[in-house]
């Protein structure tokens, strides 16, 4: 949320030939009116990302967006020249685009995160007690997170891994409501007062990889996954 207006991010797999360009990468949907209707999907600009990070294949995809204070928008996402089936452990890694408009973004220079020998995909961030706070799923452990933290939305560092009791990916969003940090990941929610400790229930209806946000207006708005044109 931006303003008056909500943008929602996500890889876009248009059936349209016209847009076949844009199959498998990041579209963005603008709504005018708190999510109660959306414009077409756009494909993302992202300029000045240097080609020794894309390679032959790589692309920026899994994005996560933050509305800054100044009115701009940062999109977090992730970077791998080598693609998963290269079997290249470590090459993914997160990276940011800054925006003025939403649409056309400027690439910030260096990873936001990086861990050795893991490859980091699916961020989800937002800003509670004066601090960022980034979470990745670890797909290998069911119910864990790496989790960072910054001060300044660039340097992140890494903290111990999150943890929820319940079975699922830390692969959703994070949003802040009534004092605390909320969690939409798939198939659980949870809700923290600091960041790493975390209270989790089973999520009913909001399917894999949601997005939920608190409005400004005080209401809740949620997206879950399909195939949008």
């Amino acid at each position: 949320e931006s303003g008056k207006n909500v943008f929602l991010y996500y890889q876009w797999f248009p059936k349209d030939i016209t847009k076949k360009k844009w199959f498998d990468h990041i579209g963005v949907s603008i709504s005018w009116e708190s999510g109660s209707t959306w414009d077409d999907t756009v494909g993302l600009e992202i300029t000045g990302i240097p080609q020794r990070l894309l390679g032959r294949q790589g692309r920026p995809m899994d994005p996560a967006a933050v509305s800054l204070s100044n009115g701009q928008i940062r999109l977090f996402f992730t970077l791998e020249k080598n693609q998963p089936h290269n079997r290249v452990i470590g090459d993914a890694k997160i990276h940011s685009a800054l925006s003025n408009n939403g649409i056309n973004f400027v690439y910030e220079p260096g990873p936001r995160l990086q861990i050795d020998d893991v490859d980091l995909r699916d961020p989800a961030i937002v800003y509670f007690k004066n601090k960022w706070h980034l979470y990745a799923p670890n797909q290998k452990r069911s119910g864990t997170g790496y989790y960072a933290t910054s001060t300044d939305g660039l340097n992140f560092v890494r903290q111990s891994d999150v943890s929820v009791s319940q079975r699922g990916d830390w692969l959703g969003n994070a949003t802040t409501a009534n004092g605390k940090i909320y969690f939409f990941g798939t198939v659980w929610v949870g809700t923290s007062s600091n960041g790493f400790n975390w209270d989790s229930n089973r999520s009913r209806g909001l399917g894999p990889d949601p997005a939920v946000i608190h409005l400004k207006n005080g209401s809740w708005l949620g997206v879950t996954f399909r195939r949008m044109n």
